[in-house]
């Protein structure tokens, strides 16, 4: 008898270790399943269970899945120490903030990985460093090919990509870096820096590449005959320290002005280097040039 009207309580079996089985199936009308220990199922809704219990252990490489078993949709410990969360064609996690708390390291192995935003200045990626010392975070392009490196491998590539007055997705800027010389113990680099220009086509502007001696790096700035090279300040060649515009220090300060047209005529094959004042009208200059029609050295040299 139960303790009201039209209950009965059963028990069923004895012991701690007994078993009782069900053939077919096991309906309970109640809302609520007690364990020994206390632990409980609860039917709180129609829609939802609640189990008490702190932890539920699937044992070895049991899977908790959802939908179908069939559909890839997955949460199963492959091994000890390893969990799993799978899905057949995507999982979404959806918060506010999502951390991911790695004591070692992050692994995404996927072809792309895209960070979306429509508000304005976002998407925003940080790597910070919180350590007190004198170090920075590091950001790593690593090309790993498997096999020997050759010149012209591309180790890394930023390109800055947006829209144009049609809205078609144009490559506007280029940072790339590359191998220049690959012979093991003699390793140097390229480094360019490319825009677009005119018609869209991606350009070099800025190149520093390894040289041909050790601790000499040669740079090659701008495209273009009629390209423009603007310095703030003063220029110094040989010199970090300047004192006027252009400042050359050397123990052979040498400036060399090469005409670079085959012309063996009189005045031919000229080079001048021209004063002019605030409204770039010339006031004097200096002039060399190919004296007489022989292909010789004879040359004019004026001050007008």
């Amino acid at each position: 008898d139960g303790d009201a009207d039209g209950e009965l309580d059963v028990i069923i079996g004895a012991g701690a270790a007994s078993s009782t089985t069900v053939s077919g199936d096991l309906t309970v009308t109640g809302n609520d399943i007690t364990f020994g220990n206390g632990a409980t199922i609860v039917n709180t809704s129609s829609s939802l269970l609640t189990i008490t219990e702190a932890e539920i252990l699937l044992p070895t490489t049991s899977k908790l899945s959802f939908h179908d078993s069939g559909g890839g949709e997955n949460i199963v410990a492959s091994s000890d120490g390893h969990l799993e969360i799978n899905s057949g064609t995507t999982l979404d996690i959806t918060a506010p903030t999502v951390d991911i708390n790695a004591s070692t390291g992050v692994t995404i192995d996927s072809d792309s990985a895209t960070f979306t935003s429509s508000n304005a200045n976002d998407p925003l990626v940080k790597i910070k460093n919180t350590r007190n010392d004198a170090n920075g975070a590091i950001l790593q392009f690593v090309k790993d090919k498997g096999a020997a490196g050759a010149a012209d491998d591309v180790n890394g590539l930023i390109q800055f990509i947006g829209d144009d007055a049609n809205q078609d997705q144009v490559l506007f800027s280029e940072i790339k870096s590359q191998v220049e010389v690959h012979t093991n113990g003699q390793e140097g680099g390229k480094f360019t820096i490319s825009v677009a220009e005119h018609d869209g086509t991606k350009t070099a502007g800025l190149v520093i590449q390894d040289g041909d001696a050790d601790g000499e790096l040669d740079v090659i700035i701008g495209a273009g005959a009629a390209s423009k090279t603007t310095v703030a300040g003063n220029l110094g060649i040989g010199t970090t320290n300047p004192g006027t515009i252009l400042e050359i220090e050397s123990s052979q300060p040498y400036i060399t002005l090469k005409n670079n047209t085959a012309e063996n005529t009189d005045g031919g094959c000229e080079s001048r280097i021209i004063f002019e004042d605030h409204s770039n009208t010339s006031l004097a200059q200096i002039k060399t040039s190919h004296k007489g029609v022989l292909n010789d050295i004879k040359g004019d040299f004026i001050i007008s």
